[in-house]
């Protein structure tokens, strides 16, 4: 992956998080960031990237990046007919062929689709939906492609899941029963375990519908930009609705966490157990940070994984499935196993989200050491691995893009805390007692921010020094360490109004600011916040 050269990322300098993710693991590094809060993130890993998903040769789904040498007999691909060679995708087809000049060989690119999910759809609307809020861009939005304009597309492939995956008597959608996010249904051995059929178990899944939910409301607020104010309201109500289903049909009020899935055919799942009480922290994670779930059970989710990561020793919170599906429910060797891969293997792809959700929600203080434990597996380990096993082993990839990015989201959106887009800007710090330094820069944009932060506990004061290059005001909101108060604020030297926030368990100092250099002191209260 070729990157912008001037996004160079001067990174945390923050001692007991930031540094043991990136600082650590090289002694010294500049990382080269395609920074796209929060998803978008190639660090330490960008010098040898992978975007492989198996767990060495067992996996469900094996995708070559080699380019095929060129031969006499080369010829234009057909679209429509012509599947490719690879072995483990046997329905790949050839979606894109170009030679290069002066090289004896030609690029392929190869296409599938794992059948069993149905959350294609609804990632491509929020790929759409990030380049919106990085850039604003309408124009691009409008953009036809053979005749039908990006919008339109995006329209459609929501469209397409309610109209071949909605299941009318609960109001949701349905797809293959699968270990919560994975893609590999339980009734095969082989290749066929991606792929949906007549004796596929069916089920409303949790994680389907939260990306559904999410991928609906950014949509509605796509076409409110557009001046489209009917297909945003037609996208706003079957947000609703799916919102609505979820927690009328899979929120367990008695186990404080939503139930993974929802069988819709159970004659075809005769074999398999009642899986409500496993705890899938990946499509919980997702209710919780994109708003499915309220205060409520946001923080009895939070609970339960905090007490399932200790009830089943795992090294860090990021085990998927608690506990893991028996021995032998899968067929398929890549999860048929306990505690590996997609069945309660670690995965810091979802934990980084889930972290994410808990600083935003307000426990700030339980994301931190978490965060830690991540931090340290990491270092331990000297890479950012595709999974890990129960006692923090790294696996697959050693330099896996989706941790980099979710970790990447968790640091400088739930950490360091910068929101950045093409209107505005908003930081909310929840560094807390610990020192730290972030400089940013979106190249998309051409915009950066950067901030110094230190906590003085002698005389309870944070100090900031911060600029950024954004137009208007923002606001910016402190963190108070030990669930103390903010007190007086000081900008420049000169007395500011300052205002109290909580969320969760959080007190926060703010205030609105311009983006010109600016040095603040925040004294810190003795009262205590009373709960």
């Amino acid at each position: 992956m070729e990157l912008n050269r001037q996004s160079r990322l001067d990174c945390a300098k923050h001692p007991a998080a930031g540094d043991r993710i990136v600082g650590q693991m090289q002694k010294s590094i500049k990382a080269i960031v395609l920074f796209s809060i929060p998803l978008a993130f190639i660090s330490w890993a960008v010098q040898n990237s992978s975007t492989s998903t198996a767990p060495l040769s067992r996996s469900p789904a094996q995708i070559s990046s080699k380019a095929a040498p060129l031969t006499q007999s080369a010829k234009a691909s057909n679209l429509e007919t012509e599947y490719s060679s690879l072995p483990g995708a046997p329905r790949a087809k050839d979606v894109y062929r170009v030679r290069k000049k002066n090289r004896n060989e030609e690029i392929i690119i190869s296409a599938d689709k794992n059948t069993t999910e149905a959350d294609q759809e609804t990632s491509a609307v929020d790929a759409a939906y990030q380049i919106f809020r990085i850039m604003g861009n309408l124009k691009w939005l409008r953009k036809n492609i053979e005749g039908e304009a990006i919008v339109n597309r995006l329209d459609r492939s929501l469209e397409y899941l309610l109209k071949a995956r909605f299941d009318s008597r609960h109001g949701l959608l349905s797809n293959a029963f699968t270990a919560d996010w994975g893609d590999v249904s339980p009734i095969y051995d082989d290749q066929r375990a991606i792929y949906l059929d007549d004796k596929t178990p069916r089920v409303a899944g949790l994680y389907t519908n939260v990306l559904f939910y999410r991928a609906a409301g950014q949509l509605q607020e796509i076409y409110r930009a557009l001046g489209q104010t009917r297909r945003a309201a037609y996208w706003e109500k079957e947000a609703a609705m799916i919102k609505k289903n979820i927690n009328k049909y899979l929120w367990q009020k008695d186990k404080g966490f939503y139930r993974a899935h929802l069988l819709l055919r159970p004659s075809l799942a005769s074999g398999l157990r009642d899986d409500s009480n496993i705890f899938a922290m990946g499509g919980n994670g997702l209710a919780v940070l994109y708003s499915a779930a309220d205060e409520v059970q946001s923080a009895r989710i939070f609970e339960v994984a905090a007490r399932r990561q200790r009830q089943f020793e795992l090294s860090t919170v990021a085990g998927v499935l608690l506990p893991p599906y028996p021995k032998g429910s899968f067929k398929h060797p890549a999860v048929s196993e306990e505690y590996f891969y997609q069945n309660g293997g670690q995965w810091d792809w979802f934990a980084g989200r889930f972290l994410l959700a808990e600083f935003e929600k307000g426990y700030s203080a339980r994301a931190y050491e978490q965060l830690v434990e991540i931090a340290n597996k990491a270092v331990t380990n000297n890479g950012l691995f595709e999974w890990h096993t129960r006692d923090g082993k790294g696996m697959g990839s050693s330099n896996y893009a989706g941790s980099a990015g979710s970790l990447a989201g968790v640091i400088f959106q739930g950490l360091y805390g910068v929101y950045l887009n093409d209107k505005d800007l908003n930081l909310k710090i929840r560094l807390r007692d610990q020192p730290g330094q972030v400089h940013l820069f979106e190249p998309a944009t051409g915009k950066y921010v950067s901030y110094q932060y230190r906590y003085l506990e002698g005389s309870r004061t944070l100090k900031l020094t911060y600029e950024s290059n954004a137009s208007g005001v923002g606001q910016v909101c402190l963190l108070v360490p030990g669930n103390r108060q903010p007190g007086e604020l000081r900008v420049d030297g000169e007395k500011k109004t300052l205002k109290r926030a909580v969320t969760g368990e959080d007190t926060y100092g703010c205030f609105v600011t311009d983006w010109k250099a600016h040095q603040l002191e925040l004294r810190i209260s003795d009262s205590v916040r009373q709960k």
